[in-house]
């Protein structure tokens, strides 16, 4: 089971000479998962009454670093212009959602008819497609995140729930049938995708599904 996503090679300005003494004109970013991003937007993101140029500096040294496989004192090297690039390609890789990936990566060679059915192939309500597949307790290692269209009996449940993050955690596990852990084994992306879907779970109403059928994974 491959993953769609692959990793973004990036050329550098300045070739950057690593800690064993090579030097690379080249970095390659990874894909990092929804925990590890989460873990460094807490750390590191200002707050809105606290809006810090350093702060935010800090943030995306740590996200390229991670990414990238760079070590402090590489990250040190790092040029600026070639530390802007990076910012500019992680941003865009952590802030865009499963579905424009699928796009950009799968459906930009198709067209006509054949593009509009992977588009409601992806938009299915029972199944979120993943950009990389995810180990599960329940379902084993999957490649379509099985969803459950959430009840009266469990918004009620879920409206009485004060914590936001409590709140939160209680809605994705309901509908995605992950725990904890397997929701932050996500990758970014499709993590940001599942929240979507969940939004508009919440929000929208049947008649907006009402031209679109569920298919069996």
């Amino acid at each position: 089971m491959e993953p769609i996503w692959k990793d973004q090679t990036v050329s550098l300005y300045c070739p950057l000479t690593r800690d064993n003494g090579e030097q690379h004109d080249t970095l390659t970013l990874t894909m990092i998962d929804n925990g590890q991003h989460i873990a460094l937007v807490d750390e590191y993101q200002p707050s809105q009454k606290d809006d810090k140029p350093k702060e935010n500096h800090e943030f995306y040294s740590a996200l390229v670093a991670l990414s990238a496989g760079l070590s402090d004192k590489e990250m040190d090297r790092l040029v600026s212009v070639d530390f802007n690039t990076l910012k500019e390609q992680v941003d865009y890789m952590f802030g865009e959602d499963s579905r424009y990936w699928f796009d950009k990566l799968v459906w930009g060679g198709l067209s006509g008819k054949k593009y509009k059915e992977a588009e409601q192939a992806f938009d299915q309500l029972n199944q979120l497609p993943l950009l990389v597949p995810v180990d599960t307790v329940v379902h084993g290692k999957v490649d379509k995140l099985p969803l459950t269209l959430p009840t009266v009996g469990v918004l009620g449940k879920w409206h009485q729930i004060t914590d936001e993050d409590d709140s939160q955690q209680f809605i994705l596990q309901h509908v995605s049938g992950l725990d904890k852990q397997e929701l932050e084994s996500l990758s970014v992306p499709d993590a940001a995708s599942l929240s979507k879907r969940i939004s508009d779970f919440l929000s929208k109403t049947g008649t907006s599904y009402s031209a679109r059928k569920t298919l069996k994974s």
